[in-house]
């Protein structure tokens, strides 16, 4: 399987070099000092348009279409436990994302209980269609006992790529549990790990 190089950014400037770098696919957010939040449709746009119009080139010339899954996120905090309220507001930013060319989605909702939150979860995959969608580091805050349930969750609500750093501040400190995670990944084929560093 190749490796996939995904870069974060919440720039426009950042995306740009991102692009010219040689990434396969932008993570795109607005303040990644917080960790990152829902983008701006006008960021999006303004990055797709450079993309068509100005973009990096393939090795037979043509614009390589970069992937640009945006981030799905309303507010800072580490618990990621959403009301209703909440979930409406992310609702709306990711169905306007959709409408203004978003490759895919980055979402991640959590029970105070540290568990997957079905619900949650499965409403943005609804709202997501067909777009490809990412669990994101929400993971990290949930309990290793639950790992297992956690991931043949998210596979079963339709969320092929998980983004973590092994339940640790660092994958290099989550490495053991990465592996494990790998190892239960090829058991429910869906999912994807992907390590952030």
């Amino acid at each position: 399987m190749p490796i996939l190089l995904e870069i974060c950014v919440d720039t426009f400037e950042s995306a740009v070099a991102a692009i010219e770098g040689g990434a396969d696919r932008i993570e795109l957010c607005a303040a990644l000092s917080e960790g990152g939040l829902t983008p701006t449709v006008g960021l999006l746009r303004q990055i797709k348009h450079y993309q068509t119009q100005c973009g990096a080139l393939d090795e037979y010339g043509y614009r390589k279409n970069v992937s640009v899954f945006c981030m799905i996120r309303c507010r800072r905090g580490s618990d990621f436990c959403y009301s209703e309220h909440e979930m409406n507001v992310m609702v709306w930013d990711l169905q306007a994302l959709k409408e203004n060319g978003a490759d895919g989605i980055v979402f991640g909702a959590l029970e105070p209980s540290g568990r997957v939150h079905r619900e949650h979860c499965e409403q943005i995959a609804k709202a997501a269609e067909k777009l490809p969608l990412t669990f994101h580091r929400a993971i990290d805050c949930t309990d290793e006992t639950e790992l297992e349930e956690n991931l043949k969750l998210m596979a079963q609500l339709g969320y092929s790529t998980v983004l973590t750093s092994g339940l640790k501040p660092t994958a290099e400190q989550g490495v053991e549990t990465i592996m494990r995670m790998k190892t239960i990944a090829t058991t429910i084929e869906q999912v994807i790990l992907k390590v952030i560093f």
